[in-house]
């Protein structure tokens, strides 16, 4: 959808072929590798929070309903113990799994990578931002003006 949206767009711009086929090659390639990793990361971070989340609900749950079905003499064989037993484990390698690979902090530097380069490819199409600056001569913006936004003021 991303890049059948900005081939679209592409193709209403005054812009050379040579500088559209680089949008579309360089650009677009780049923000769809973005979004396929975000998604990826996403549903990473997304899974371990949940089952860390309902593990760590349900471990005191079972702690405290055990009790009831708890015999002394057999404790060990006792079903809820091994259930409790076994959410705690399965929380704590989950929460060390999500630390060890840093999904957090790759879910969120992805997505805010993703979503830079989408804001400034819209901002360089529709000529907003710095890209809708006048040039310093005083001419309006546009898209052939770019190699002097590169040599001037974008630099900053």
């Amino acid at each position: 959808q991303f890049k059948r949206n900005v081939r679209r767009s592409i193709n209403f711009l005054v812009l050379s072929s040579r500088k559209k086929a680089i949008l579309l090659d360089r650009y677009v390639s780049l923000v769809e590798t973005y979004a396929k990793t975000r998604i990826r990361y996403t549903n990473a971070y997304n899974s371990t929070r949940s089952i860390i989340a309902v593990l760590n609900i349900l471990t005191p749950a079972f702690v405290s309903i055990m009790p009831l079905f708890e015999d002394s003499n057999v404790m060990y064989t006792n079903t809820f113990y091994w259930i409790t037993f076994t959410t705690t484990i399965v929380s704590g390698l989950t929460n060390a799994f999500e630390r060890l690979f840093k999904l957090d902090k790759k879910y969120f530097s992805t997505s805010r990578a993703y979503l830079l380069l989408e804001t400034e490819g819209w901002h360089y199409f529709t000529l907003t931002g710095k890209y809708g600056e006048k040039t310093t001569d005083g001419q309006e913006p546009t898209h052939d003006s770019d190699d002097e936004c590169l040599q001037t003021r974008c630099k900053q």
